[in-house]
């Protein structure tokens, strides 16, 4: 849990400067059915969750590549079609399967193979981290293609990339906090507000990770101290956190109108 700390806000923020963030969702769920048809047919999980993950990184462009003027509705009823073909095809395939574990991931269920599993991400983050660094400036409007034909070349490629770095962090962290759970830890870097705060990705992917890897860590404490399910609960200390974030901008905001008031 503590690793994907790290590997989440890191591929989130990239996520974020792309805005494909929301893909991220579809992503997510479309691994649901993925994993309950691999389930079936007695393959690994992460095989079926990769391909419904691949499935689901191809629908999240449909709407790009049609026009769509609402292309978040579009993605938000392919997102919750996938969740409900997910659930229904558990009974139509005559499988036993948890889909709580599943949606919010169970610690005490992941082996020593699942460990391994979720290493493989880190060596994709470190070609990932390369690549964002190498490609150019690396800043909020390249990635926003707002630059030469020749470099557009380069963001195509690396928007494949991490379509693929975001199936794999995904896929792997289905054991450790499920398809639903991993979504806050890809959205950490909102909370920073990184994309105002650092135009430079790299720098801003290393930040994520820092203020993830501080998360994950206090969620897995609390966890073990309250016996609590660390998926659930680090969706819920990301929503304190966000409240938190706006209660205190608030705060500050009336602390100096009423400075202002009386000046």
């Amino acid at each position: 849990m503590i690793l994907l700390g790290i590997i989440c806000p890191a591929i989130g923020t990239a996520l974020i400067y792309k805005k494909k963030l929301l893909n991220a969702n579809l992503i997510a769920f479309t691994i649901l059915p993925g994993i309950v048809i691999s389930k079936a047919l007695g393959l690994h999980t992460l095989i079926g969750g990769f391909i419904g993950g691949v499935i689901g990184a191809l629908l999240s462009e449909l709407p790009s590549i049609n026009k769509n003027k609402n292309p978040a509705s579009v993605i938000n009823i392919f997102t919750c079609g996938m969740i409900g073909f997910g659930v229904l095809i558990i009974p139509l395939l005559g499988i036993k399967i948890d889909l709580e574990a599943v949606l919010f991931g169970d610690l005490l269920t992941t082996s020593l193979r699942d460990l391994k599993i979720m290493l493989a991400p880190s060596f994709f983050l470190f070609i990932f981290f390369l690549l964002t660094f190498f490609i150019g400036k690396s800043t909020y409007s390249e990635f926003n293609q707002k630059s030469t034909p020749a470099n557009l070349i380069k963001i195509f490629f690396y928007t494949l990339f991490l379509n693929f770095m975001t199936i794999i962090v995904i896929a792997s962290s289905v054991s450790a906090l499920g398809v639903v759970c991993v979504i806050p830890l890809l959205s950490v870097p909102s909370l920073l507000g990184i994309e105002k705060r650092s135009p430079n990705l790299p720098i801003a992917m290393v930040v994520s990770s820092i203020f993830g890897l501080a998360i994950s860590t206090t969620v897995f404490l609390l966890s073990i101290i309250f016996n609590l399910s660390p998926g659930p609960l680090i969706g819920a200390f990301c929503l304190l956190l966000l409240v938190a974030k706006f209660f205190v901008k608030d705060l500050i905001n009336f602390l100096k109108y009423i400075y202002r008031l009386f000046s």
